[in-house]
Parts: C-alpha cells; sequence; structure tokens
C-alpha cells in the first residue's frame, strides 16, 4: 500500500477499529524507530497507542455540548475544557463514539416544580427549578423542552441556560413559549460543558398541558 502499512493491518481484530489495529502494530513492528531520547516516549522505548493515533491523525472532531458546532483537536488533548469558536461556551473534549474521559456520576442535576405559568405580559413558560448536585462548579447548565401540539406533533422548543453554577446552586428557570400551538412538553433535557445529562433526578411532574390561564 501507499501508506507503507501492510494489507494485514487492515483485518480488524475482535473489538478493535482500524485505528487501534494500526497503532498496536505500529507501535510493536516500529519499536526502534520511536526509541530513544525526547518527549513522548513511553515504558521501554515505545509509544503508547494515544500517542501513535495522534502521529497518525493529528486532528479529530468531535462537537459542542451546546451550540452542536464541530470542535476540531488533537487526541492527546481529550478530555481538556475549551471555548467554542462559534458560541464561546465551554466543551470538555472527547472523541465521539468512545467512553467519555470523565464519569457521569460527576454530572448530578435534580429538576423539581416543573410546571406551565404566564407572566404579567401574557407570554406563557415553563417554569421550575435545577440544583446542581454534583459536587462540583459547572461552567453552564441548560434544561430545554420539546414542545408539542394538541395532536401530539413537535411544534418547537424551548430552553433555558445559566452561566456559572456553583455546587448546591439552586436555579430557578423559565423557558418562554412563544408557539400558541404549543400544548405539551416533554421530560426536560439538562446538558452542561461535560455533555447531555441522561437521566437527571426529578422531583414533580414534568408539565403536559399548558392552557392560557395556568
Amino acid at each position: 500500500m501507499r501508506s507503507g502499512i501492510p494489507r494485514d493491518v487492515f483485518q480488524r481484530a475482535p473489538g478493535l477499529s482500524v485505528d487501534a489495529v494500526c497503532c498496536k502494530r505500529l507501535a510493536g513492528r516500529q519499536q526502534c524507530e520511536f526509541s530513544g531520547a525526547g518527549a513522548g516516549i513511553g515504558h521501554c522505548g515505545r509509544r503508547t497507542n494515544q500517542e501513535v493515533m495522534t502521529m497518525l491523525h493529528p486532528g479529530i472532531n468531535c462537537h459542542c455540548h451546546f451550540c452542536g458546532s464541530p470542535l476540531r483537536f488533537q487526541i492527546a488533548r481529550v478530555g481538556e475544557t475549551v471555548n467554542c469558536f462559534n458560541c464561546c461556551m465551554e466543551t470538555v473534549l472527547f472523541i465521539p463514539g468512545l467512553q467519555a474521559p470523565y464519569s457521569v456520576e460527576e454530572c448530578v442535576l435534580e429538576t423539581r416544580d416543573i410546571r406551565w405559568a404566564e407572566n404579567k405580559f401574557g407570554v406563557r413558560h415553563v417554569q421550575g427549578c435545577v440544583e446542581n448536585k454534583s459536587g462540583r462548579h459547572l461552567n453552564w447548565v441548560r434544561i430545554e423542552f420539546i414542545l408539542f401540539s394538541k395532536q401530539g406533533c413537535p411544534v418547537g422548543s424551548t430552553s433555558d441556560c445559566l452561566i456559572d453554577v456553583p455546587r448546591a446552586r439552586l436555579w430557578n428557570f423559565q423557558a418562554p413559549v412563544v408557539q400558541s400551538e404549543a400544548l405539551h412538553a416533554s421530560d426536560p433535557l439538562l446538558a452542561c460543558e461535560y455533555g447531555r445529562v441522561h437521566r437527571p433526578a426529578t422531583m414533580g411532574a414534568t408539565p403536559s398541558k399548558a392552557g392560557r390561564n395556568p
């Protein structure tokens, strides 16, 4: 092959991706080339799989947890917190398809008292409380709801965001609803710089109906 990598490198072993197979072969076959003094040399003069992948693939894409824009970074920077070029919000870098470089238990958010309401100007909104129970400071937290019509068809979404959320912080959110046909809302979708909080602890009923006089 033109790349100089033997064809059998791409015979994928069970449970290993092509990249992982390439790294294992190159780490073993090119030990002499990688050995010597210098930063980044692993035990016995051999580079680690991650270092080999960094040389083979100097850049990889993930997405911003806030706006979804692509973020390109070096594999060695996995787990770092960076600011998105598009929305300037913080995101912890990760490799799509692989295990996150942090534990999901680090992001624990509890929602409570979620209900429909209407302000003095007649604008409806979904309101409630979110408490940061993760035991750590979060750069931002966003709560989002998918809105549905009377027939159960999605008609849009609404959200609210809080920047700088210390641990144990209780946040009273208000997500405005401008779609007149919206009468139902989904379960809350919570996210922070670590990504989507898939199973937030919830107290209180999720809003299901919205009248003009809540």
